[in-house]
């Protein structure tokens, strides 16, 4: 990842790797004061790198819409406690629109697992 964000003219801000994940940060080079830049991501760090409630809801995406090991409705069952995190609200936002895009193959979403 390093050597292709250096090949394509960026500078490295900072690297999340501490997930099943990889995650970089990076500015055009010369684009600005990269050292402030690195303090302003490590002091947002909590909320940028991918944790492991992310990783839960990923997860419970793809065993449901792509693998189908895992119901659908069981999946979306997972993003109902937008107190577990503010990745809930982002994972059932998306996967209610991708289901909405495939009712007619997979019936339609309970009406009581969609909130806004």
């Amino acid at each position: 990842m390093r050597s292709f964000l250096d090949h394509a003219g960026f500078d490295v801000v900072e690297m999340f790797s501490d997930s099943p994940w990889v995650q970089a940060i990076a500015m055009r080079r010369g684009g600005g004061d990269i050292e402030a830049e690195r303090r302003r991501v490590r002091a947002a760090k909590d909320r940028i790198a991918y944790s492991p409630l992310w990783t839960e809801l990923f997860d419970n995406l793809i065993a449901s819409q792509l693998e189908g090991t895992m119901s659908l409705t069981a999946a979306l069952e997972t993003m109902q406690d937008d107190s577990r995190g503010e990745e809930v609200s982002l994972f059932r936002s998306a996967f209610i629109e991708v289901w909405r895009h495939n009712e007619e193959s997979w019936g339609p979403i309970p009406e009581h697992l969609i909130k806004p």
